[in-house]
């Protein structure tokens, strides 16, 4: 996947084992600021062995790096598990990449530890230019000063800013759930999986031990009567 804007949307993709899948992005200075904006870059592995996957961050990189994969190295390196996962807030990994120069950047996650098990995982990088500034009060010339109630008007954005703030916490509210109940779904299907495994053995203990007791007490008992029998003889 290679890219040349910032991230919006979280991108869903199963990890085969011995594999690395990518994104790639152009970071370069704002005119405005004359800086690289810094990237959140947020991890959630979805299901798949233990929680588990690598995220390496390489750059800046070649053209011919980026279509060969050829790049090491990284910038970046972290182990994502559950563990990690669970310390935030809205149950994904994050952190924070401050790019020191322009160029092209790969954000990988790395499944090539993994020999047999597959990861599903939600993957996601944002700008910190993306962020949405509250809203501000527009310069109203003087002459027009007089037809517009500046308080009432500062009372209405102040309002919207709160509700802003409302939706951001109930958005994320939203996520942290739904990631804590993906995180125990996948729990509780491998619990079960489990317990309905185990119990299957242990019936099959039971009936070998039920057919073993029936079949040394009735020879038991054979034998006990033959005996008897020749006595009586």
């Amino acid at each position: 996947v290679y890219l040349q804007m910032a991230l919006h949307e979280s991108w869903n993709f199963v990890i085969p084992p011995k594999k690395r899948e990518c994104v790639f992005q152009d970071l370069e200075e704002s005119e405005a600021s004359n800086k690289i904006a810094s990237q959140r870059v947020e991890v959630f592995v979805q299901s798949g062995g233990n929680l588990d996957v690598l995220l390496t961050i390489h750059g800046p990189l070649e053209i011919s790096s980026v279509f060969e994969g050829t790049f090491e190295d990284p910038l970046v390196k972290e182990a994502i598990d559950v563990i990690k996962e669970t310390e935030s807030d809205s149950q994904t990994f994050v952190t924070e990449f401050k790019p020191k120069s322009s160029g092209t950047y790969a954000f990988c996650l790395d499944n090539r530890n993994s020999r047999f098990l597959s990861k599903t995982v939600q993957f996601d990088v944002v700008s910190s230019s993306d962020n949405v500034d509250p809203i501000q009060l527009p310069v109203v010339d003087e002459q027009h000063s007089g037809d517009v109630d500046i308080a009432r008007l500062k009372e209405y954005l102040h309002s919207l800013n709160t509700v802003s703030k409302g939706i951001t916490k109930v958005q994320q509210q939203q996520l942290r759930d739904r990631r804590r109940l993906s995180l125990h779904s996948d729990t509780n299907d491998t619990t079960y999986n489990e317990v309905f495994a185990g119990s299957i053995v242990e019936t099959f203990i039971f009936i070998c031990v039920s057919v073993f007791q029936i079949f040394f007490v009735r020879r038991w008992f054979v034998s006990k009567t033959s005996a008897k029998t020749k006595s009586w003889a």
